[in-house]
């Protein structure tokens, strides 16, 4: 009972299919049979391949020696869900979280400027009715919410970019790309090839959130660089109405940080990413 269920279990039958020498002589079979124009080679090839998958599960030895070249194989050796490969900004994907110290300040700062910029408005309104200023005050809270915003995702990014190193990841695919090219087995050819363009893949979405994360550190030094030159604009303000368009101006970032957030949650598209593992080993051969 025992070798029964072993012989059911552990997918030996695909791995008896996949050993190297069976899948030459189905070749060989294919090409007899091509070469003389007679079904006789098929129909004798087909009888001993069932012969084969019914047996070989059932041999003790036969499990023992798939069961050590599993344990050989390197890692990674399991290709992670489609989820996680198109996904790799899930580590960085937009969250609510704390802020370490230094983006604090940045948010107390800008709360600052913003204030100041207020205040001068409200003074000028007192002296001036202007619906106009009014209503671009009411954009500045949606500007301090995308800017803390953009804190958090620029502070999951870095820790993204210090935890993960881009020469770690060329050695991998090195490292990879040796071993397959001097692995003889088909077994583990297949397998190394799909670890391989994993790994690939991967170098291709840390050159992504890398440049995002400069991308985000630049937008965040334009909003504390424009929100201080409103403030100070708002001392030699010539009309409301000016003022309230240098206010607005300061709006057309918020759409910038709302894309960021929208490629972070995204997963990196190319048109190799975008392919299964099967097509890529297809199409590279």
């Amino acid at each position: 009972m025992d070798d029964f269920a072993n012989a059911l279990r552990g997918g030996y039958r695909k791995s008896a299919f996949f050993v190297q020498y069976n899948l030459i002589m189905l070749f060989g079979v294919v090409a007899f049979s091509l070469a003389t124009a007679s079904w006789v080679p098929l129909a004798v090839g087909a009888a001993l391949e069932i012969a084969w998958l019914v047996t070989a599960p059932w041999f003790p030895s036969f499990r023992s020696w798939t069961n050590e070249r599993r344990d050989a194989l390197p890692e990674p050796i399991v290709q992670p869900p489609a989820a996680a490969v198109a996904s790799p900004f899930a580590s960085v994907a937009p969250a609510p979280m704390a802020l370490d110290g230094s983006y604090k300040e940045r948010v107390k700062r800008l709360g600052l400027s913003l204030r100041e910029i207020r205040a001068s408005a409200d003074e000028e309104l007192r002296r001036v009715r202007s619906p106009e200023l009014s209503s671009a005050l009411l954009t500045l809270p949606e500007l301090a919410a995308a800017f803390e915003r953009l804190c958090a995702l620029h502070q999951r990014l870095s820790r993204f970019v210090a935890q993960n190193s881009r020469a770690d990841l060329e050695r991998e695919v090195a490292r990879l790309t040796d071993a397959f090219s001097t692995e003889k087995d088909l077994g583990l050819r297949v397998t190394l090839r799909q670890a391989l363009i994993i790994a690939q893949k991967r170098l291709e979405q840390h050159g992504k959130i890398v440049a995002l994360h400069r991308a985000s550190e630049l937008r965040l030094d334009m909003i504390d660089s424009a929100a201080a030159h409103v403030r100070s604009s708002a001392l030699a303000v010539v009309s409301p109405d000016d003022f309230a368009g240098e206010i607005r101006g300061l709006m057309t970032h918020v759409t910038t940080v709302s894309a960021l957030e929208h490629d972070s949650a995204e997963a990196p598209s190319s048109k190799r990413s975008s392919m299964g593992p099967a097509a890529v080993v297809a199409r590279d051969g």
